[in-house]
């Protein structure tokens, strides 16, 4: 059976060589990228037979990195079992359309859903063209660079030494005081501190730009096979044209340096930073790189939509378009859901200002993939949303969870019992899986909801009542 450890910088170091053998260009199959961004992920590895795998979790669950080496085919035959032993769904994370295909070709697998996050999408350049930016397409990176030249002088490029850290240091501090402080980029912050201290033993690659005796931007990047995969570009904003100076420094460096022939550059995501989208679009990607999340023989395959199943005081629908400022409500209310399981505030994956678009695509990405059947609870079936019950958690024994929640204006009237009782038939008559659900122990609310939806108690532990119908 296969046996995962732990992240830590002594794993990181010891897996290092394999990781760098992904055959993709993706940054999240990355040296750097386990480093800067395994906090609360569970990240682990595991090789079977001189073949390398990762598991992360995205929700409650485990999703794996399809695997890469002397033999995938073995290794997944071993996913297989590993998953069914441990009872966890089998999901693949960070799946190119390449890899997407092979898997829908692959018969030990059975119904597959599939779907990417746009925010996550890796931008691919041409190196070349980057390390030129030749032609009228790139009239607007020449013209920031020459502004450049023209203010400061030639530009005092360098490889990064350890005697540049403490100016880095000064300048990433000054950096953050120009910039918004939200949760993903606290967590950048605290992680680039990481890279700039382990970039060099890891056999990565480092710039900085000089001007009057202080660093002004850096940047540190690693080579996964014929890639470029920049990890961390850091510029005072105040020096114009900076960014694609530094950036065309920086490649031009790399190549005069790499080991072997280099052909595209990958400068990451864009994390759903409109600004950030249209500053990586203008240097014209070659590709947009979609990273798709993988469920296998997930029991929602197949639903039709939309929902619209009544019951007797009320209704439950698909979440709709229409209901995005309710639901934002719903999802944002913390005295109401201090019991619910989930703080949108601790999740990196959101921005520091999460708006109604924010959670309506993610219930809506999570329905796409399987991961969950989302419904809104109404009192008619052209009403307002008045709250969510949620399946969730399937298992390969075949059962799932149930979750609910009632906004505070219908709370008292029986809806959130009701609704509880229709989602768990739904889960039983159509997705053909046995209902379990858990509340906490001092939500008192909660166990009469479950309990008067026909379900009993089951066990307890510290935090919980759990619960089977």
């Amino acid at each position: 059976m296969l046996t995962f450890e732990d992240y830590s910088y002594e794993t990181l170091q010891q897996y290092a060589e394999r990781i760098r053998q992904c055959p993709h260009r993706s940054n999240d199959l990355s040296v750097g990228s386990f480093l800067m961004w395994n906090e609360g992920t569970g990240l682990q590895f595991a090789v079977y037979n001189d073949t390398f795998l990762c598991k992360v979790y995205y929700g409650d669950d485990p999703a794996f990195c399809y695997p890469f080496g002397k033999d995938p085919d073995g290794a997944v035959d071993a996913l297989i079992e590993y998953t069914r032993q441990e009872n966890v769904p089998l999901k693949f994370y960070c799946v190119s359309e390449e890899m997407l295909s092979k898997l829908q070709g692959d018969k030990r697998f059975g119904t597959l859903m599939a779907n990417y996050d746009r925010r996550w999408s890796d931008y691919i350049y041409d190196i070349n063209e980057m390390a030129q930016f030749a032609g009228r397409k790139f009239g607007g990176q020449r013209n920031h660079i020459n502004k450049f030249r023209k203010s400061y002088g030639e530009p005092d490029f360098r490889p990064i030494s350890q005697d540049d850290l403490p100016a880095i240091r000064d300048m990433l501090t000054q950096y953050r005081q120009q910039h918004k402080n939200g949760g993903l980029e606290k967590s950048e912050y605290k992680h680039t501190y990481d890279l700039l201290e382990h970039f060099d033993e890891l056999h990565m690659l480092g710039g900085a730009m000089h001007h009057s005796g202080k660093v002004i931007a850096f940047t540190i990047g690693e080579l996964v096979g014929d890639t470029l995969i920049i990890h961390v570009e850091k510029a005072l904003t105040e020096y114009d044209g900076v960014y694609p100076t530094t950036f065309q420094c920086f490649v031009r460096y790399v190549l005069s340096v790499a080991d072997r022939p280099l052909k595209w550059v990958n400068r990451e995501d864009d994390c759903g930073d409109l600004g950030l989208r249209t500053s990586k679009t203008q240097y014209h990607p070659v590709e947009l790189l979609h990273k798709y999340i993988v469920n296998v023989n997930s029991p929602a395959a197949g639903l039709k939509m939309p929902l619209d199943i009544p019951f007797a005081s009320g209704c439950l629908t698909d979440i709709r378009e229409s209901d995005k400022a309710r639901y934002f409500a719903l999802s944002t209310d913390k005295e109401n859901n201090r019991y619910w399981g989930y703080d949108y505030e601790e999740d990196k994956t959101f921005m520091p200002d999460p708006d109604a678009d924010a959670f309506f695509n993610m219930q809506a990405f999570d329905m796409s993939i399987g991961e969950s059947v989302n419904f809104a609870v109404r009192e008619h079936a052209a009403g307002d949303l008045i709250g969510e019950t949620i399946v969730y958690r399937f298992t390969p024994d075949g059962h799932a969870e149930i979750g609910g929640r009632i906004d505070r204006e219908h709370q008292g009237k029986g809806l959130g019992t009701a609704a509880f009782a229709a989602t768990a038939d739904f889960a039983e008559q159509v997705l053909n899986v046995k209902p379990k659900a858990k509340c906490y122990k001092q939500n008192t609310p909660s166990y009469r909801m479950i309990t008067g939806a026909g379900f009993r108690q089951t066990g307890e532990d510290d935090t919980f009542y759990y619960f089977e119908r």
